[in-house]
């Protein structure tokens, strides 16, 4: 008799004795132990040991490591929730799906379209959405437009010469003074500080809940866990419909309470579970791990397009951030994607403006050669900047990871940075006006500026252009830096949805224009300094837009680790090319910094501080220094394995396996004795045969052959039936058509870049054609996690 229980969303039947009473006894007895999946981080330390006792006695230091890593490290237990794709297998395993189902492969062109039609109108919708909602939400904040409750201020003060002294547009302060009599001079400004920071109260609360109660994977950028997904990393629920919801409205709350943070980053996490919410829909992307990743490549593009107006830098930043395995041909599909999201963006016209470009330069901006030199100061600045803030947000996230009480009382952490947030920014104008409002300002040059007139902009204008504000300039800009350093430091990791990149360009335009303002100085005090004799035939030497505008580019280089793609999000952003050369100078010279100090991007280092199973693939390994480690294969490699006959397993043998053991695949063997290595049984391709064979009424007294026939290849499962023997399946075509192999005395260095390089999930080791041992992705994260013997420079 036997039972049918359901794994991996195949249901197959097993003896009633594991089902029932005593089948995890009966696990212990056959197979020593219930075992955990040997692909998850938690047994990523059964590694192989040595039976030699000269090469135990070499390696004792690094299995203490192991053994206290396996103890102390709670974060490495979590990596075991998340499974692991083999991109150069995935597609040979989807094709036996198709055939299987008879679904013919040419209709796959035109359903790849049309899904990235759909996600290019998708997300250019969504960013409009958010855009809307976000200037109506950071409106409603102070007040509500009279004539129309659904208008914000901006467009219910239309036509206004001074939004500040639009009479359509009433605050909440004037309305409460007014319906208890207050005394206004007295209690206004209390009203103007304490209403808006309640209302942002309740819109970060609101935002935080729905993240801890709904949707967990909702909260931060989403751009870390993107770089694991697109680097074989299978996140349930990350991707989901219902994050895309959850992410969509907490976004918007949490942008528009007043936070130190950004939407345009979350855009790639929107996008992406757009594209595999509509991708899912198809078998072949449901079954082609590889193939969906392409397209959530493609959608990267389309979220970075929508988030800066930037397709062809959109384009970019999927190739060299986002993705870990880029295909050529993905670079036209990327593009198209991106292509339709700006279009269907720009044809919306969120901003009610008929403008694509965010920050746009209204003037070229001149620069003299010997300028070329602040450019490089401001980037290494910016560089170093960003590195510092690399460093203390890693220490701040593991702080908190350490102390529980934040990570379970979210919504207390972020109703504190929303209350200091608020704090911090409301003695001082300047900082008082969102992100937005004050990139625009600091990229605006003072070419032809009236410095005259009581709005709010103008204020502003005089503040940046006005000679005579040049010390209160300082001031203000020294404040706003340590202001947006702070708290961009506390406020990126909350458990509500927020961006980097807008606060990042924010820190860095202050940086750039505080550095463009002394630059400025130098050239008014010191005139003719042979230096400065370029400036003799202009009034107006040093424009403080340009610096500001590099500054942006340096600080977001720093923390990001990004460099061709943000030259051209810059261009794109700003919509001039007249400060292309200046950009590239700054973002090489933060570059240089950050490698100088060797520093990771920041969501690298999130990556890794998560324990996501993921391998970066832009790490430069030097052989050279490799040759200094005798750490081989045969010292990281499991050798605890259970194989499968090539030929005369029976039918239950497997399903029993499939009770007891969790690993996620079997090499498989000529013999128990040789262990010839013939191939490699995934576990999910080992359900799918095994179920099929049950549909078939197979006898579970039937052989199991692994050895390909090559007269009966095309059938969906071959039976042999000889006179007065059991039934033969043929399993072969399950085989991996792709089994990567090493030898015992292999470099570390060179198995890293195996996994790198093929995007491969396992490796076998053999000597002499014996199998020896297996090595998991995750084997190979465990052994750096705790490794001291690889210099941080490699791996961090």
């Amino acid at each position: 008799m036997s039972g049918r229980i359901l794994m991996s969303g195949y249901a197959y039947s097993i003896p009633l004795k594991l089902v029932f009473g005593d089948g995890v006894d009966w696990c212990r007895s056959h197979y020593g132990a219930v075992q955990r999946n040997p692909d998850t981080r938690r047994d990523g330390h059964s590694f192989h040991t040595a039976t030699n006792q000269d090469s135990r006695r070499s390696h004792d230091s690094y299995f203490r490591l192991r053994k206290r890593a396996a103890s102390q490290d709670l974060g490495a237990v979590r990596a075991g929730d998340f499974k692991v794709i083999d991109f150069i297998n995935a597609p040979k395993r989807a094709s036996v799906v198709e055939i299987e189902q008879k679904q013919p492969h040419g209709r796959n062109f035109w359903v790849y379209y049309l899904i990235l039609l759909l996600v290019g109108i998708g997300t250019g919708t969504i960013a409009m959405v958010m855009d809307l909602s976000v200037t109506y939400l950071e409106s409603l904040r102070y007040g509500i437009c009279i004539r129309s409750p659904l208008l914000s201020k901006e467009i219910c003060c239309d036509g206004s010469r001074s939004l500040g002294n639009c009479a359509g547009f009433v605050e909440w302060r004037t309305l409460v003074s007014g319906a208890f009599n207050l005394d206004t001079k007295m209690n206004l400004p209390f009203l103007g500080f304490l209403i808006p920071l309640l209302v942002a109260i309740g819109y970060v609360c609101c935002s935080a809940y729905l993240v801890q109660r709904f949707a967990p994977y909702a909260a931060g950028s989403g751009l870390s866990e993107v770089k694991a997904v697109l680097n074989g990393t299978v996140m349930s629920g990350f991707l989901s419909g219902w994050t895309l919801i959850i992410k969509v409205v907490g976004l918007g709350l949490s942008v528009a309470s007043g936070l130190n943070a950004g939407k345009e980053g979350p855009f790639v996490h929107l996008s992406s579970c757009l594209a595999f919410t509509i991708a899912r829909l198809f078998k072949r992307f449901r079954e082609d791990e590889a193939l969906l990743r392409e397209v959530l490549t493609c959608a990267c593009a389309a979220g970075v397009a929508v988030a800066f107006a930037a397709p062809i830098g959109g384009v970019l930043f999927a190739l060299e951030e986002s993705s870990s395995y880029y295909a050529s041909r993905v670079l036209w599909r990327s593009f198209f994607c991106a292509a339709v999201a700006t279009l269907v963006l720009m044809r919306t016209n969120p901003f009610f403006d008929g403008k694509l470009v965010l920050f746009e330069v209204q003037y070229d901006l001149h620069w003299f050669w010997f300028e070329i030199i602040g450019f490089a100061l401001i980037g290494a600045i910016g560089g170093l900047v960003g590195h510092l803030f690399t460093v203390l947000n890693i220490h701040y996230q593991k702080l908190k990871a350490k102390w529980t009480f934040l990570d379970s009382h979210a919504i207390l952490e972020v109703f504190v940075v929303i209350v200091i947030t608020h704090i911090a920014n409301h003695p001082i104008w300047f900082l008082k006006m969102s992100n937005n409002q004050i990139l625009k300002s600091l990229f605006t040059s003072c070419q032809n500026i009236a410095l005259d007139g009581d709005s709010d902009s103008f204020r502003v204008t005089k503040l940046l252009c006005d000679p005579r504000s040049n010390g209160e300039l300082i001031k203000v800009l020294s404040v706003s830096v340590l202001n947006k350093f702070l708290l961009t430091l506390i406020t990126f990791g909350v458990k509500v949805p927020a961006g980097l990149f807008i606060p990042s360009l924010t820190l860095g335009a202050s940086v750039g224009r505080l550095g463009g303002t002394f630059i400025q100085h130098l050239t008014d005090a010191y005139p003719n300094w042979r230096l400065f004799r370029e400036c003799d035939s202009t009034s107006a030497c040093v424009d403080g837009a340009i610096y500001a505008i590099v500054g942006a580019a340096a600080v977001l280089a720093g923390v990001t680790q990004v460099s061709l793609s943000l030259c051209v999000v810059m261009i794109e952003l700003t919509g001039g090319l007249s400060h292309l050369l200046p950009v590239v100078v700054a973002v090489l010279s933060a570059k240089m910094v950050t490698n100088l100090f060797g520093s990771p991007s920041i969501y690298d280092s999130i990556v890794h501080v998560n324990r996501y199973p993921y391998l970066d693939v832009n790490i430069d390994l030097d052989i050279r220094k490799a040759s200094e480690f005798e750490l081989r294969a045969k010292d990281i490699m499991r050798t605890n394995l259970h194989v499968i006959k090539a030929s005369g397993t029976r039918l239950v043998e497997l399903e029993e396996m499939l009770a007891c053991l969790t690993f996620n695949g079997f090499p498989v063997v000529d013999n128990l004795v040789d262990k010839r290595l013939v191939g490699y049984l995934s576990r999910t391709e080992l359900i799918r045969a095994v179920s099929i064979a049950q549909e078939q009424s197979s006898s579970p007294a039937s052989i199991v052959s692994l050895v390909p026939d090559e007269t009966t290849l095309d059938s969906q499962l071959i039976e042999i039936a000889e006179q007065g023997s059991p039934k033969v399946l043929n399993f072969s075509k399950y085989l991996d058509s792709y089994v990567p192999l090493v030898f015992e005395d292999t470099s570390v260095f060179q198995v890293y870049g195996l996994f790198c390089k093929l995007g491969i999930r396992y490796c076998c080791v053999q000597t002499g054609g014996k199998l020896r041992g297996v090595i998991s992705k995750k084997d190979m994260i465990a052994y750096l996690d705790v490794s001291e013997e690889i210099v941080q420079n490699y791996f961090v």
